[in-house]
């Protein structure tokens, strides 16, 4: 679950910049107010923005363009508080404005500071400013005080808490998408490694054995040795047989893309028993004779895939049934196992962590247009792919 207390470092400074914008354009609002309307005489709310709070937000602002860590001080909430406070308690006939700029800060400070302390700066604004409004005798009378306080209170501390937590989805949405792209970044490399390691200790190393055989043989004939020159080309025959067929699974194991002739049926079909042997599960396919691009032929075929591997490596299921079928304008693909499920927790949540090969299946059916869904039990994880039934190819 994510733990609101820790704060999301921002992945740049601008919004500590807005929010900074933010305070001094209220200030500098203020005091053009102030200085039209002058609703007290005497002008101490101009005097007093223009002492303390414009001088203020304008220093915040400039430190925000140049050191943006400054501006995340918990000592400038402070100083906002403050600032409002001795406002209210001299002009008392600024409660309204003072309240309405609380309450634009309290929004605010969530989305540069994280859900509980923005909870927290909004909590202390209401625990101070009430208190002075309620004995400085601000214009309303006491029962319409009484009312605006508490609106005001629960606008503050609501609202915070409002914009705290789509901050913090927002953040969380954020850092499950880096950490996929440096997890897919770290798969691609390790794929591409496997290939490498394979193609090295298997295919090269028999080719240039047939190679040698190849030589020999040349050899053999150049001095007349005919039952030599033949054994030594039924070898070398034999090893390229054997290599352009395990190439050929090789291919075949990346999916339909790999040929365009092949289709999601016959990929599924070759590689449901190489599957079975790697991730030892029985795999059983019944699948529907559909026509489909290759685009959505990829996506299936990469969802199986993934969810056969995550049956036998995490499950320990025994059985594997992949199912296709067209119903209403749509395919569907259900891959069902008799493995242990994910133990009540939701595999596709959003809080939770998430799993790289979870999370490729379902980019894989949102890419085509799907979605996913997973259901899991003690019984087994079925998991369903279903996507608008496409053009045919």
């Amino acid at each position: 679950m994510h733990d609101t207390d820790a704060f999301t470092p921002l992945e740049s400074a601008e919004p500590v910049r807005g929010y900074a914008m933010v305070r001094l354009e209220l200030a500098l609002c203020g005091l053009v107010a102030a200085a039209l309307l002058d609703f007290e005489g005497d002008g101490r709310l101009a005097i007093l923005l223009l002492a303390i709070f414009v001088p203020f937000a304008a220093v915040i602002a400039v430190l925000s363009q140049r050191r943006p860590e400054f501006a995340l001080n918990p000592a400038v909430g402070v100083a906002d508080i403050v600032s409002l406070a001795v406002i209210m308690a001299v002009v008392p006939a600024a409660y309204a404005a003072v309240q309405f700029s609380a309450v634009v800060l309290a929004l605010a400070y969530p989305l540069v500071r994280g859900e509980l302390r923005g909870a927290v700066f909004a909590g202390l604004t209401v625990a101070v400013l009430v208190p002075i409004a309620i004995l400085s005798d601000p214009p309303p009378d006491d029962d319409r005080l009484v009312f605006y306080e508490l609106v005001f209170a629960v606008a503050a501390i609501s609202g915070a808490l409002f914009t705290g937590r789509i901050a913090a989805s927002e953040s969380l949405a954020r850092r499950r998408a880096r950490e996929l792209t440096r997890r897919i970044i770290e798969a691609g490399y390790e794929a591409r490694r496997d290939v490498a390691q394979s193609l090295h200790d298997g295919p090269v190393q028999e080719l240039v054995s047939a190679d040698m055989k190849v030589t020999g043989a040349m050899n053999a004939s150049a001095r007349g040795d005919s039952d030599r020159t033949r054994m030594l080309l039924d070898d070398a025959r034999d090893i390229i047989e054997r290599n352009v067929n395990a190439l050929r699974n090789e291919l075949i194991a990346l999916g339909p893309v790999a040929f365009d002739e092949l289709s999601f049926q016959e990929a599924v079909e070759q590689c449901a028993p190489a599957w079975g042997r790697r991730y030892e599960v029985e795999v059983h396919t019944h699948l529907a004779p559909l026509d489909m691009p290759n685009e959505t032929c990829g996506a299936l075929f990469g969802i199986a895939q993934e969810a056969v591997a995550n049956a036998g490596r995490h499950a320990d299921a025994r059985r594997v049934e992949l199912t296709l079928t067209a119903d209403d304008g749509y395919v569907e693909l259900c891959i069902a196992d008799d493995g242990k499920g994910f133990g009540g927790v939701s595999p596709l949540g959003s809080r939770e962590p998430g799993h790289l090969g979870l999370a490729s299946m379902r980019e894989r059916a949102e890419i085509v247009g799907g979605h996913l869904a997973i259901e899991s039990s003690e019984a087994g994880t079925a998991v369903r792919a279903r996507v608008p039934a496409p053009t045919p190819r």
